[in-house]
């Protein structure tokens, strides 16, 4: 599906699970709270969200791919000068850019692990987009900014979800759902603090939830 129709969804998700508070759980009935819990189950995704560096660059190449003018800002050019050596041709010079991105965005997914843990796939990308940035020099931005933080926002929206799940869980007395921690390594952790136990993901402590049984 589009990225960012992705993105949207893992932040609305954030918003929701983010505004249902212990109060509100202690408010409804059990067996409201279990249908609940079913419906928190089938919405949570069974894929960890990805913004693809293939897919944040395709709507430029799809904009070189057009018949209408070439727009220098959806090149990420500087000035429509950097292209004098494809002859001042925008056209060229952002398929030029869109060969050596593409070779860069391949070497990248070759080394992309199965189920690659977070802390290290933002290292990854991290250096991705300076490496990106470094090579379009004084003539492109980055097409890759701000990929990291897009998709941190998304995993904290499905982090803030299986928070609430476990705490969901917790109230019903049943056991807590084993499930990946979008934001860390492993699944979903249990901590204690002051005789106080939380769920936790990452090492965020905004993204963390009180859990009462």
């Amino acid at each position: 599906s589009d990225p960012l129709v992705r993105l949207f969804g893992a932040l609305s998700l954030e918003l929701a699970a983010t505004a249902l508070d212990d109060a509100w759980l202690a408010a409804v009935p059990p067996d409201q709270l279990a249908a609940f819990a079913e419906v928190l189950a089938r919405i949570d995704p069974p894929t960890l969200p990805t913004l693809a560096p293939a897919a944040a660059c395709a709507g430029v190449v799809l904009h070189l791919a057009g018949s209408g003018d070439v727009d220098p800002n959806m090149l990420g050019m500087h000035s429509p000068l950097a292209a004098w050596r494809n002859g001042f041709s925008l056209r060229r010079a952002g398929m030029d850019r869109a060969l050596e991105v593409a070779a860069t965005v391949q070497q990248f997914d070759e080394a992309t692990p199965v189920d690659e843990p977070w802390p290290e796939r933002r290292l990854r990308l991290a250096a991705l987009i300076a490496r990106e940035a470094a090579a379009g020099g004084y003539a492109y931005m980055s097409w890759f900014a701000g990929l990291d933080e897009h998709e941190a926002a998304a995993r904290r929206g499905v982090a803030n979800l299986r928070l609430l799940r476990v705490a969901v869980a917790a109230r019903l007395g049943q056991p807590l759902p084993v499930v990946a921690d979008p934001l860390g390594r492993g699944p979903v952790r249990l901590e204690s603090v002051d005789g106080v136990d939380f769920a936790v993901c990452g090492d965020d402590p905004a993204v963390r939830r009180r859990v009462r049984r």
